[in-house]
């Protein structure tokens, strides 16, 4: 309805200067999603959203490092250096708790993966903040203490942030 679309405008408007602090964590792995993550915050600002993203992904061994270095060139290809950043460092589990805990936000964009449960998401949800993931099956085990996003591309990823800020800005 008309109404409802206002409605939406003004959520919308409500949020353009609200900066909203996202994370995520995991082994710097081309499956982890953290491509389409990056890819969704430019959809984000684009979409008057401010959004900065810290990504905490230690190096999982040498065979990995050019993913690494992938990401850093796609950050800057992006222009969302200032936004985007990379901590490689392996953190301890307490200091990783502590980091994800001044976050807005926790994002698991998973693509696949063949394991049967993730370490990292329960770090996340350890960190006390909400936690989204991407619909796979790795997440089944924590999925009702999780909100899941539509999809794993970077617009479904985007989309899924949006609507949990509009739906956080309602219950506040």
């Amino acid at each position: 309805s008309e109404a409802s679309i206002r409605k939406s405008s003004l959520l919308s408007l409500k949020n353009i200067n609200k900066k909203i602090n996202l994370a995520t964590y995991g082994f710097c792995l081309p499956n982890k999603g953290f491509e389409e993550l990056i890819r969704s915050i430019l959809i984000l600002n684009k979409s008057k959203y401010i959004v900065n993203l810290n990504i905490f992904s230690a190096i999982y061994n040498d065979d990995y490092k050019y993913y690494y270095y992938q990401l850093l060139e796609l950050i800057k290809s992006l222009g969302v250096e200032k936004i985007v950043n990379i901590n490689k460092d392996y953190l301890p589990i307490e200091d990783i708790h502590k980091e994800l805990s001044k976050h807005d936000l926790i994002v698991f964009p998973y693509q696949h993966s063949t394991e049967s449960s993730s370490a990292a998401v329960r770090d996340g949800l350890a960190s006390l903040k909400p936690v989204l993931v991407t619909p796979v099956p790795i997440f089944e085990d924590v999925s009702d203490l999780v909100n899941y996003l539509p999809g794993t591309t970077c617009k479904e990823i985007a989309d899924g942030i949006i609507d949990w800020i509009n739906h956080r800005e309602n219950n506040t």
